[in-house]
């Protein structure tokens, strides 16, 4: 079950460790809204993170309001709209950590949803 939670626009809360609410927002729909945050997908990629010996993760994309979603072309039912899903490369002393890899620890790991993006970057989606 999800645990979502919203944060205003201008939230600047530090979620995890590693990850900040300001690199979860919606890139792009050109208007300024809330950000939902699955909670538990996020404190997953943390956990995950520290399963890979990763170090930094920048995420690509996140949270994607309905307006986005479409604008670029995404799913219906994209996790992205229930933010329960993200686009993200990760780093281990300052090297990439290539997404042939992560993909196969994520599998280990049990994310439900794994796409291959290009050479740098996995979506995961809980």
């Amino acid at each position: 079950m999800a645990n979502i939670k919203s944060f205003d626009s201008n939230s600047k809360t530090q979620l995890t460790k590693n990850i900040n609410i300001s690199e979860l927002k919606c890139k792009g729909s050109g208007h300024i809204h809330n950000t939902k945050v699955d909670l538990d997908h996020i404190n997953k990629i943390q956990n995950f993170m520290a399963y890979i010996g990763a170090t930094k993760v920048i995420f690509s994309r996140c949270y994607s309001c309905k307006e986005h979603n479409s604008k670029i072309g995404g799913s219906k039912n994209s996790q992205h709209l229930i933010s329960c899903a993200t686009d993200q490369c990760f780093y281990k002393d300052g090297k990439i950590i290539p997404a042939k890899e992560v993909c196969c620890k994520a599998q280990d790991y049990g994310f439900k949803g794994i796409a291959y993006i290009n050479k740098n970057y996995v979506h995961l989606d809980s």
